[in-house]
């Protein structure tokens, strides 16, 4: 590939499924596939099926690569990883869950991620609400859809049932668990039961309804949705940072756990705001 190409080259997802094998979710001028190498290997493998174009996300979950994409299909990831070969590479890919898209006019933008929570397989939908503005094209009238609203998000998660093989919605997280996530940085923490975090989906507003995800002039916020109400918060004082093309992250230590400090960090106004206390 030409140098000239880099540019349009950006990592999605990025996993260390072993000591001996990392897999990405890889986007080529918007279109998706698969990568997989060895740790500090010179070169890495390139899936060419077609299924990976649209690919939204993707979890190494019970020793097997699980992606979710556009359509919100779930898509199981066969590999054939020889420790004498030093090209691992993807044999085989199954559609186990087929999901069901709606036409784009009928619901807002959404950004879909994927990950493990305590032995289930879950699927986060974010629905965001965007701006429309009229606009007049060739003298016709056109509605356009621009820039999302920060804290104008929705969440609903859905659980993968392996055995019948169909998403299953998820009314609460339970008692001791919270959620955050991110463009390829989703992770299930365990938390106390007493904690305000519980059953709460943290996540990062940055996330501009572009079709690619990126903007020049991205801002971040770090939100809260509670599963509780179903209400958005701002737990953390609302400091934004221009990230440009770099969109933020969440960092975990390996066994991450919130313990009780959340509940005396946290409280809740009368005017629905969580605020530091």
């Amino acid at each position: 590939m030409d140098i000239k190409d880099l540019t349009e080259i950006s990592v999605i997802t990025l996993i260390m499924c072993s000591k001996h094998l990392i897999a990405a979710i890889v986007a080529i001028s918007g279109l998706g596939t698969i990568a997989l190498c060895r740790p500090g290997a010179a070169a890495c493998s390139v899936s060419a099926h077609e299924q990976c174009m649209w690919l939204s996300d993707m979890v190494f979950f019970q020793g097997k690569l699980y992606a979710i994409d556009t359509n919100e299909d779930l898509l199981s990831i066969d590999i054939v990883d020889e420790l004498d070969n030093d090209r691992p590479r993807v044999s085989r890919i199954d559609r186990i869950i087929e999901g069901e898209p709606q036409p784009p006019q009928s619901y807002p933008k959404s950004m879909l991620c994927l990950l493990e929570s305590h032995g289930t397989l879950l699927m986060v939908r974010r629905k965001m609400n965007s701006k429309r503005y009229t606009v007049y094209m060739s003298g016709k009238e056109v509605s356009v859809e621009m820039e999302h609203r920060v804290g104008s998000s929705e969440f609903q998660v859905l659980e993968a049932d392996l055995k019948r093989l169909l998403w299953a919605e998820v009314r609460s997280l339970g008692n001791e668990v919270a959620l955050f996530i991110g463009r390829g940085c989703s992770l299930a923490v365990h938390v106390s039961p007493y904690d305000l975090s519980r059953d709460c989906i943290f996540f990062m507003d940055d996330y501009t309804g572009d079709t690619d995800g990126w903007s020049s002039k991205t801002t971040t916020y770090c939100s809260l949705f509670d599963m509780k109400d179903g209400k958005v918060y701002s737990p953390l004082w609302m400091v934004s940072w221009k990230s440009g093309h770099l969109p933020a992250t969440w960092l975990f230590s390996e066994g991450t756990h919130i313990g009780p400090f959340m509940l005396q960090a946290l409280s809740i106004d009368k005017s629905n705001s969580l605020t530091l206390s």
